[in-house]
């Protein structure tokens, strides 16, 4: 969000934040990369790119970037769908290697144990970052609220801007799209997005119920 904030540069974004944090951790470090900040299509274009000569171990054959980092990070949209996006992605790389997918969005027990079953039959390694229901996974002791799950709070930092500009979020669920509006309308048509939505991603109502505790 940063580089493209500073840079106005979208379609080069993801790369070029693929390459410095190479350059600055070297492959295979802390690799775990998040794919949906302007979409997961225009991110698997740069991540199937080489790493420049710079980048590249000296004793070692170029590789990709889908080479260099363990896996990817899923945060949006349908996660079962991300599944099936990155075995035909690592496929088509020839990538045989068991790259991670840490799944990240509204977890509990149950999807995570869904989610570990599809991507081990995929031929894939799950991971899974519980957030929201790890400190959040409790029972109102409220007479109103009785018996019925607290609603957890949704709590996301994001950057707002950089150099000046908005900084823009634009994930796999229609839902999850942050920023200012007439910059996320604008870079969609520059990137040729195409909107996705997800019934299970919908912000105002994932939890249960709207409204605070």
């Amino acid at each position: 969000m940063g580089i493209a904030a500073v840079t106005d540069d979208y379609a080069g974004a993801n790369e070029r934040a693929l390459r410095c944090w190479v350059d600055t951790f070297g492959p295979g470090v802390l690799a775990i990369a998040l794919t949906d900040t302007f979409g997961t299509a225009q991110f698997l274009d740069a991540f199937a790119k080489p790493l420049p000569p710079s980048s590249s171990p000296s004793s070692a054959p170029q590789m990709s970037y889908a080479q260099a980092f363990t896996g990817v990070r899923q945060d949006s949209g349908d996660p079962l769908a991300f599944v099936a996006t990155m075995k035909s992605f690592y496929a088509a790389q020839g990538i045989r290697e068991a790259k991670t997918i840490v799944f990240s969005d509204s977890l509990d027990v149950d999807r995570c144990i869904e989610y570990r079953a599809a991507t081990e039959a995929a031929g894939l390694t799950p991971s899974f970052g519980v957030g929201t229901y790890f400190t959040n996974d409790f029972v109102a002791l409220s007479s109103k609220s009785a018996g019925r799950k607290s609603v957890p709070l949704n709590i996301v930092v994001k950057l707002s801007s950089a150099a000046g500009r908005p900084a823009v979020k634009i994930s796999d669920n229609v839902g999850k799209n942050t920023g200012d509006a007439a910059v996320v309308a604008e870079v969609k048509r520059r990137l040729g997005y195409t909107e996705r939505g997800w019934e299970c991603g919908d912000e105002r109502a994932r939890w249960g119920r709207s409204g605070g505790l």
